[in-house]
């Protein structure tokens, strides 16, 4: 059997993602397949695409790392409970299609409150936040945080759900708009990024430093971060988007030997890699959230699934906040 899907042959531009028939997957042994409702796009589809994704996967490749749908087969050792089920999955590419199989491991019960664009919008950017607060940090209520990109899919769900650990967000945003956004989703403070001295403006809200900086962009960003921090302060890398660190960091990092600072990377595949079984647990966790109403992503558009193309120039321009979301049925 066939199904539609977003396929990559090669690198490039968003034209390159061709909307294509494709075989539809089955259930292998501890899988189930999932009819796909809706598909989430973050910026690591558009990084995938450029081909500078970390571990590249062989091409084609069907795009998409979450989805929200009905499951239609569950595998050999499977429980037959899952079929029928609404389902949240986060696995390693093939979600931007109709039908998408995943080890029934990494899916969680979606309660019958959350839509499926909404499930589709908590997928890879809250399991990120969670692993960044619950994996990569060990804070305590009353700390205080910054976070860059904080009106992007993952700074707005560490937004929200920094402020349910009790964390003081400090966020950071690249224009007014996207400022008034973030303080909307709860931050205490909000500062707009090239308006200033960055680490001064943090330190006139947190005068003796923060306890974590989030950190999604790196380069030249990351120089400012060793000022902003408190003795024992961490910086938490978890993306690349303007480049590695530079030596200018090095410089002010190694400088701030004194306070004993860290800085820490995180990726996603980590805690997969840690123990496979947390995926799902922790989207349990996170869709439970989200139908008590404790959570709740914003989305900033729906497209059809033949839109990928554009979902990703979207992602480009930098002025999306919240979440771009593909709707498959």
């Amino acid at each position: 059997m066939m199904m539609k899907a977003i396929v990559l042959r090669q690198t490039g531009p968003a034209e390159t993602l061709d909307y294509a028939q494709m075989e539809r997957p089955q259930a292998a042994p501890g899988h189930i397949l999932i009819k796909v409702a809706a598909s989430g796009v973050g910026f690591g589809d558009v990084q995938l695409r450029r081909g500078l994704y970390p571990h590249m996967p062989p091409l084609p490749f069907i795009t998409g790392y979450e989805a929200a749908g009905v499951v239609v087969e569950v595998g050999q050792g499977v429980s037959q409970d899952w079929m029928g089920k609404r389902a949240l999955v986060v696995t390693p590419g093939g979600c931007a299609a109709e039908y998408v199989a995943c080890p029934a491991i990494f899916a969680a019960r979606l309660p019958e409150t959350v839509s499926f664009e909404t499930a589709a919008a908590i997928g890879t950017n809250y399991l990120t936040a969670w692993c960044l607060l619950r994996r990569a940090t060990a804070l305590s209520a009353g700390d205080t945080v910054v976070i860059y990109a904080a009106a992007g899919g993952v700074g707005s769900a560490l937004v929200q759900l920094a402020r349910l650990d009790g964390l003081r967000v400090i966020g950071l945003a690249g224009s007014a708009e996207k400022c008034r956004f973030v303080r909307d989703q709860g931050a205490d403070g909000v500062l707009q990024s090239g308006a200033g001295p960055l680490a001064a403006q943090v330190r006139a809200l947190a005068e003796k430093g923060v306890q974590a900086v989030f950190n999604s962009l790196g380069g030249s960003t990351l120089a400012d971060d060793v000022a902003m921090l408190s003795p024992f302060g961490q910086i938490v890398l978890y993306g690349m988007a303007e480049g590695p660190p530079t030596a200018e960091f090095m410089m002010a990092f190694m400088g701030a030997f004194g306070l004993s600072p860290a800085l820490r990377l995180m990726s996603l595949e980590s805690l997969a890699a840690a123990n496979p079984p947390d995926m799902g647990l922790a989207l349990q966790e996170l869709a439970n959230l989200a139908g008590a109403g404790r959570i709740a992503p914003h989305i900033h558009t729906v497209l059809p699934l033949a839109q990928a193309a554009e979902a990703h120039r979207l992602l480009e321009s930098r002025q999306v906040m919240g979440k771009v979301v593909l709707k498959v049925v």
